[in-house]
């Protein structure tokens, strides 16, 4: 798009797709501003496959793409967006800074209002895992101030304190509080940023409320021991309700030394072949990282009470998840991963209660169950850091270090007794 504000000043604004490519394969699709032969570049929020870009005008993102058009009817409304709030800026031989436009666009959203320069920003997030993250740090902070009307300057150094002491005393650990408070952070960061609000009310900093460093979680993790785990597996459900094919889920998933919940659900019967499950992980720097497992005989027993006579390659191993995988990726793919997670973990729950155990029992208690018992077996903590998936040994160690107390005890006794 082209806009001519006089001969001297001619200003472009063109969609492109950001060179660097995160572990997903997917690049961001940013504005670029050109102006008197100045570029500046703002992020969009979308991300798409370099595969699906072609950057030709109102077609930047190819049919071939399930979200192609919703995504190039956004771009064109941004692009009218950003064109408009320059023209209506800009005066003759003037550079106007993208603050200024950022603020123009914002206007309608009063200064004194956070929570709403706060949804403003997070509209604009088409990633779901943070759009969801902050949406839920938002409703704390709602539940935390009994209002969603809060002036800037109302959060301010006994504002945080008193936020920290909420998010502590509501049982969240302190790398779960320092993330919330790091993303209101931000939204003040970015609010400056587009003067929303003036610095010198700014409650960070070095005179400020200051977030402490990342802090391990010392506390005792929860897992299942043997007699627990007996129980718990001995359930019985009617064939083909949800609740049995969440038992059977983590059972496979305890058999598979603790696979992801994200995993689990979106194995296919194709990723079960030639007496073998194989799967690429979907999480952080292991990402695709590819998993191998033989097919023992107690996983082709689960396997069997899970195949049907209908049951296609390309189906989900466990039946809960609805949306077909060409989706992957996608906000739709990751919206259903996460409700088929929640549903899950409801039924681990409802098995729990049923086998008497009083325990928090989520899909990710599957893994550190099985290095608990598995390092009681072997006592070999590089086969165990294999078999998890682990990049590091210090994160096996995190899994497994503090539950063998009772070999800590034994090693520390017999220590003493030789020394006396």
């Amino acid at each position: 798009m082209k806009a001519s504000l006089s001969k001297k000043t001619v200003i472009t604004i063109n969609p492109e797709l950001q060179t660097y490519i995160d572990s997903n394969g997917e690049s961001c699709i940013r504005i670029r501003i050109t102006q008197n032969k100045k570029h500046t570049r703002e992020n969009t929020g979308f991300k798409i496959s370099p595969d699906f870009w072609t950057g030709s005008k109102g077609n930047w993102i190819s049919n071939n793409h399930p979200r192609a058009r919703y995504l190039n009817n956004e771009l064109s409304k941004k692009l009218s967006l950003y064109e408009d709030q320059y023209l209506d800026l800009m005066k003759e031989n003037k550079i106007v800074k993208k603050e200024d436009v950022y603020y123009a666009i914002n206007k309608q959203y009063l200064k004194k209002n956070f929570l709403a320069f706060w949804d403003n920003n997070v509209e604009g997030m088409k990633n779901y895992n943070h759009y969801k993250g902050y949406h839920t740090t938002r409703k704390k902070v709602v539940s935390y101030a009994g209002t969603d009307l809060i002036d800037f300057k109302d959060i301010n150094m006994q504002w945080l304190k008193g936020f920290e002491t909420y998010l502590s005393d509501n049982a969240l650990c302190g790398s779960t509080i320092h993330s919330e408070i790091r993303k209101v952070r931000r939204t003040w960061n970015l609010a400056i940023e587009a003067k929303i609000i003036d610095r010198s009310f700014y409650p960070f900093g070095k005179d400020g409320y200051k977030i402490k460093a990342k802090e391990k979680n010392l506390k005792r993790i929860d897992r299942l021991d043997r007699p627990e785990l007996k129980r718990f597996l001995l359930q019985w459900y009617k064939p083909n309700t949800t609740i049995h094919y969440t038992r059977l889920g983590f059972e496979l998933a305890f058999n598979l030394s603790g696979i992801r919940v994200e995993d689990l659900l979106c194995l296919q019967w194709l990723n079960a072949s030639n007496g073998r499950i194989g799967y690429n992980m979907a999480k952080g720097i292991t990402g695709h990282k590819f998993m191998d497992f033989e097919i023992t005989p107690k996983i082709d027993k689960i396997l069997k009470q899970l195949k049907t006579t209908e049951s296609k390659p390309t189906d989900y191993i466990i039946p809960l998840m609805k949306l077909p995988s060409l989706l992957v990726g996608t906000e739709e793919y990751k919206k259903e991963v996460s409700r088929k997670t929640s549903l899950y973990n409801k039924n681990l729950k409802q098995i729990a209660k049923d086998a008497e155990i009083s325990k928090n029992i989520t899909s990710h208690l599957a893994k550190h169950s099985w290095a608990a018992i598995a390092y009681e077996e072997t006592k070999d903590i590089l086969f165990i850091k294999e078999k998890l998936g682990h990049e590091k040994i210090e994160t096996t160690v995190h899994y497994i270090g503090r539950l063998c107390t009772k070999e800590s005890d034994k090693k520390t006794n017999d220590i003493m007794k030789n020394l006396y």
